[in-house]
């Protein structure tokens, strides 16, 4: 890029900045903002949120809103999983295994927490909004995380990598049999609350 261009470039952002930038912020932010509105999944109204029910209570079937939303996401038809028994006991188990300040804000800000069979993610946390702009999160997880042992996911999560670049080199990941994979993936989501709060 020649000099005249760089010049130009950075006079039409002064400009911007200077006199009118904030409406471009402006505009942007009210673009993203309508963009959530025309997303159900998004809006807290959608949602039977009971900030005093426990977080055990909060894992459940998904809405439909969610499952549209996941199968308009990916392109694919998905089924829900509720776990049940030594699973929503291994779930239940996980959430005090977190920190103190993770179950704080997950009290706070956690709508649900749901199991779909072969999400093409580990997991996602989904932000969603009140009417006045309060951000409130769910949580959605790929089902096989809470039979996966934590080394197993790891493991073929770092190898995804060689797998991308065609390499025949693998990585193996050794966090003992104690935790499944649910555990690693809940405290990842988590923390992205943690951060945002």
């Amino acid at each position: 890029m020649g000099i005249k261009k760089v010049i130009t470039v950075f006079l039409v952002c002064a400009g911007l900045c200077s006199c009118g930038g904030g409406d471009f912020f402006q505009t942007e932010l009210s673009r993203r903002r309508k963009a959530i509105e025309a997303n159900p999944a998004q809006r807290l109204e959608n949602y039977a949120f009971k900030p005093e029910s426990s977080l055990i209570a909060r894992a459940g079937t998904p809405p439909a809103v969610i499952m549209t939303y996941l199968e308009g996401l990916d392109s694919r038809p998905y089924k829900a999983y509720v776990p049940s028994g030594d699973k929503l006991a291994l779930v239940k188990a996980s959430f005090q295994l977190l920190p103190a300040a993770h179950r704080e804000i997950l009290k706070r800000k956690l709508i649900g927490l749901y199991f779909v069979r072969d999400f093409s993610s580990s997991g996602l946390t989904l932000p969603v909004f009140d009417r006045d702009g309060n951000i409130y999160s769910l949580m959605v997880f790929n089902s096989k995380v809470l039979t996966d042992g934590v080394s197993s996911l790891l493991s073929r999560k770092e190898n995804t990598a060689f797998a991308r670049l065609g390499l025949n080199s693998r990585v193996e990941v050794n966090c003992g049999v104690k935790y499944t994979g649910f555990l690693y993936i809940l405290l990842h989501e988590a923390t992205q609350l943690v951060r945002k709060d």
